[in-house]
């Protein structure tokens, strides 16, 4: 099996797995809540009923009564409503875990299946949890009941006082005791307000008729919600998981809802693919009722072709078909990677393919999806740009490589130049300077796993706590500025000490290109290969 078919697979696996469980428990809560509400009607009309005069109406008087009674009453259905939901969010979430284990067992991963464990500490993050509202299941409940009990009181009020006003009316008129006055028909209308059987129709309206639309809404939305961010609890740090794909339902194709779906299904800003998240920043879901959208693993290929689920790569012939592909188009064919090489020289490019070669033998997976385009500028100021442009939760990365890259004999002496002069360390080649360009590029993709990466990326975060974790390994004490420069200068030469960012691209072209690396350099190679894989 391919990878595209195993892919398509568990695509439909999940898709049809969710919409079943959905519709069956949808059923049968739908039941239990529509039951909820009618003795929620059946408790507010005993209660309320108690105060109906001979003429069957209900005074202003018993107003203060009546909210007590509500107030008494709506408590009590909350507990209730609580219990049920929590038994629906309960039952949601371990269907999640049974269907897991019954999709792995499918497509032949029955060997995972028993690292997939379902406890009470995921039923405790459903209960906790803080959807887009910002409430968790229990405020939210709460929040429907008193806005039930509120809407009852205020309409209750609202019809009793103005039969009230009607009925005081009404005594005016009859002490008169005119023969020629007759009580005008709107008004016996209003008096009707504040009859037993009107304030009956108020309640069977907002527990019963109103809750109906309502009552599907929360059950669908609740199933929904407990099932997949089960699912995404049961996919945290298991190894054969690189990240989670938001796939969109059937629904969003006609643009029939006003939602994030769309968005979520096609950013990259984590550089995972599109609608690829680590775990720890999937977005909320559902991110809207009746959503249906759902996930799948990202899976590490190589867990798949161990297991012989994917057909395993033969690499001897790919490099050999790669090797018939002309330089200029070599990286855009082999890496899909955007180039603009323009008259640049055959040798130079070789040069720029080499280093990604080199790179990918290091790397591997990791440097996928690494750069979006490869381009000469008309600069001369350093040899290679790293840029970066943000928009829209996108970023487009470009290697840029200067002019004195055109020609192998310039940049050689250039770069001979400048290890005499100890800016870059012995053993420093043009491979050396596409492989640090290649390092910002790594870099990145490891600090695109964080929450609002771009902040991180200019405040060299990450790359500050590589280099301290490096010296500490090294027995080097972090805050022994004047020492730690010298080291980083002596190692790696004096380009290093620009700022951090500078000193891991240092390290990790160091470590691929030179014959004799720095023990710098490979305890930061040690350190960036552990961060792509986590």
């Amino acid at each position: 099996m391919t990878k595209q078919d195993f892919e398509s697979k568990m695509l439909e696996l999940r898709k049809n797995y969710l919409n079943t469980t959905i519709k069956e428990l949808e059923e049968k809560y739908r039941t239990e809540y529509s039951k909820l509400f009618k003795e929620l009607y059946y408790d507010l009309n005993n209660r309320i009923k108690k105060y109906k005069d001979d003429m069957g109406n209900i005074r202003a008087i018993y107003l203060n009564q009546i909210k007590e009674d509500l107030k008494k009453e709506i408590n009590k259905f909350y507990k209730r409503y609580k219990s049920t939901t929590l038994n629906l969010l309960e039952e949601s979430s371990f269907r999640a875990f049974e269907d897991m284990k019954e999709i792995y067992f499918k497509v032949g991963m029955e060997n995972l299946i028993e690292h997939i464990k379902w406890n009470k500490n995921i039923m405790d993050y459903l209960i906790s949890y803080q959807a887009q509202d910002g409430l968790t299941i229990s405020k939210r409940l709460w929040g429907h009941s008193k806005q039930i009990r509120d809407k009852i009181f205020d309409s209750l009020k609202k019809n009793i006082l103005a039969g009230e006003s009607v009925w005081d009316t009404m005594m005016e008129l009859q002490e008169i005791k005119s023969p020629k006055i007759k009580i005008p028909e709107y008004l016996e209308k209003e008096f009707e307000k504040m009859s037993h059987k009107k304030i009956e129709e108020i309640i069977d309206l907002y527990t019963v008729k109103k809750t109906n639309y309502l009552t599907r809404r929360l059950v669908e939305a609740e199933i929904e919600r407990a099932y997949r961010t089960t699912t995404l609890k049961l996919a945290e740090d298991k190894e054969w998981i690189k990240g989670m794909k938001w796939n969109l339902s059937h629904k969003h194709k006609y643009g029939a809802y006003d939602c994030n779906c769309e968005k979520n299904a096609t950013q990259n800003a984590f550089g995972l693919g599109r609608g690829v998240y680590p775990i720890k920043y999937y977005p909320h879901v559902p991110d809207h009722p009746w959503c249906n959208c759902f996930e799948t693993e990202v899976f590490d290929e190589k867990v798949l072709e161990d297991y012989g689920l994917i057909d395993k790569k033969d690499k001897n012939v790919k490099n050999k078909e790669f090797e018939k592909i002309p330089p200029k188009e070599y990286i855009s064919k082999k890496y899909n990677i955007k180039t603009k090489f323009g008259r640049t020289d055959e040798e130079t490019i070789k040069i720029i393919n080499s280093a990604f070669d080199k790179m990918h033998n290091e790397f591997g997976e990791a440097m996928d999806n690494i750069l979006d385009e490869i381009s000469f500028g008309n600069f001369s100021s350093a040899y290679a740009k790293y840029e970066l442009k943000y928009q829209d939760n996108e970023v487009y990365r470009t290697l840029k490589i200067s002019k004195i890259f055109k020609n192998k004999d310039s940049i050689l002496k250039s770069l001979e130049r400048d290890i005499q002069a100890n800016f870059h360390p012995k053993g420093a080649n043009p491979e050396f300077i596409i492989a640090h360009e290649i390092g910002h590029a790594l870099e990145m993709k490891i600090t695109r796993k964080e929450k609002n990466f771009f902040n991180v990326w200019k405040s060299n975060k990450l790359a500050n706590k590589i280099r301290d974790e490096a010296l500490k390994n090294l027995g080097i004490d972090p805050t022994d500025y004047n020492k730690v420069y010298k080291y980083i200068k002596n190692e790696l030469g004096k380009y290093a000490t620009m700022d951090t960012h500078e000193l891991i691209a240092q390290a990790i072209a160091n470590g691929i290109t030179s014959k004799n690396p720095s023990k710098l350099s490979l305890e930061i190679l040690k350190i960036i290969k552990r961060e792509l894989k986590e």
